[in-house]
């Protein structure tokens, strides 16, 4: 095993791969005092025989043909010393960095991908809103590296990096594209332990060890050297401060979320303004104003659902109309933008006698509605409930809507 100078401290044990690694990552020069066990004293790299084929060679000069203007060519121990042209990126500032990329990226996932889950696939959506906070930042966390690792493939750096004057130089053979797919795959693994919280503080702190010791970490040995240049404080801090706001953001929005499942869960009170009674609605629905055609109509909306409601209020000619008749005279003139796909069933809402079908849009096939009839004298009530990514059946507090706008009546 090897041990280098550097500094008043000396750095090792080491393999000679990762000497290897240093060396072409410039860390260590041939003028860099060496030494191993079998050693009697330190000795720079370039007079330790078995070391020397680890030097890269400099070419030999260029035959002249004609006079040319003398080129001075470095002298053999500085052939490794000038691939150092910027000092190793520290710990801490790489710690900031990496923090600022990945709550970046984050952030950007999750409002893209949001978006585009909820217009698109309202079922996936819906399925990724109700699984366990855990488990989605396992499933998040590959997706954000992936990220990084394109936006440093395409443009070079990230933003965390580029903030902090870091830079990731590729000394493997291979494209960049490559080369930061397979780093970020490395990250994954052996620094943030696959996402797994406890198993990720021992990982990343080995790396940081290493680090700090002036290794590179282990997912860059032989393939990248990380550097920085000098930046002035005020950039530092306006990064940190940068990944301050950014963390402090995200908490706050969490904090708002539980508390609007808190609201959303509790009840108001509605008064309907053709009976002039009273019901309480579960508080993710919230009323709005819509302009009506014919009749009276209220509009409801629970966009954490992504359901939407109507509960409609007409005025008979005449009583004794058949509910069946209505039903049908209702399903005709919906049938332009939507299809009933069940027969129309009896049900008992609020101990009212009521007519009951389901269908789908015709412009959407993510869209599922039910709609709900009942008749009171020369009073037709109706409620229909629509719904993206799942049955009205299955969306919670859907049945809660039906039920407090016929008690209402």
């Amino acid at each position: 095993m090897w041990y280098y100078a550097k500094g008043s401290e000396h750095v090792g044990p080491l393999s000679e791969e990762e000497l290897s690694a240093l060396i072409r990552g410039g860390e260590v020069t041939a003028a860099t005092l060496v030494w191993k066990e079998d050693m009697s004293n330190w000795a720079r790299l370039s007079e330790v025989p078995s070391l020397l084929e680890l030097i890269p060679k400099r070419p030999p000069p260029l035959p002249a043909s004609r006079p040319v203007s003398a080129v001075v060519a470095p002298p053999t121990s500085t052939a490794v010393s000038q691939l150092q042209e910027l000092p190793l990126a520290s710990p801490w500032l790489r710690f900031f960095a990496r923090s600022l990329d990945v709550w970046v990226a984050t952030i950007v996932i999750i409002v893209v991908g949001g978006v585009i889950l909820a217009i698109y696939f309202p079922s996936a959506f819906l399925a990724v809103t109700g699984a366990n906070e855990s488990a989605i930042g396992l499933i998040f966390l590959p997706i954000t590296l992936l990220m990084l690792a394109l936006c440093s493939a395409v443009f070079g750096n990230t933003i965390g990096k580029a903030l902090f004057g870091i830079k990731v130089r590729n000394l493997s053979q291979h494209g960049s594209l490559r080369f930061f797919l397979r780093r970020e795959l490395q990250v994954w693994v052996t620094a943030f332990a696959l996402g797994i919280p406890l198993i990720a503080l021992f990982t990343q702190g080995f790396q940081y060890r290493k680090v700090a010791a002036g290794q590179p970490a282990s997912y860059d040995v032989g393939r990248g050297r990380v550097e920085a240049r000098p930046i002035s404080v005020i950039r530092k801090l306006l990064g940190v401060l940068m990944l301050v706001a950014l963390v402090g953001g995200f908490v706050s929005l969490i904090v708002y979320s539980e508390e609007q499942d808190r609201r959303d869960l509790a009840s108001f009170s509605w008064r309907n303004p053709v009976t002039q009674r009273s019901t309480l609605f579960p508080g993710v629905w919230h009323p709005a104003d819509i302009e009506a055609k014919g009749g009276d109509l209220f509009y409801f909306a629970a966009d954490s659902l992504l359901a939407e409601a109507l509960f409609g209020h007409e005025k008979l000619r005449e009583s004794g109309i058949d509910p069946q008749a209505y039903a049908t005279a209702l399903q005709q003139a919906i049938s332009k933008d939507f299809t009933v796909t069940t027969d129309w069933l009896p049900v008992t809402v609020r101990q009212r006698a009521a007519l009951r079908a389901n269908g789908t849009s015709r412009t959407d096939a993510n869209v599922a509605f039910q709609v709900t009839v009942t008749i009171d004298g020369t009073d037709a009530w109706r409620t229909l409930v629509f719904t993206r990514g799942r049955k009205v059946d299955e969306t919670p507090l859907g049945k809660a809507f039906v039920e407090a706008a016929f008690s209402s009546i």
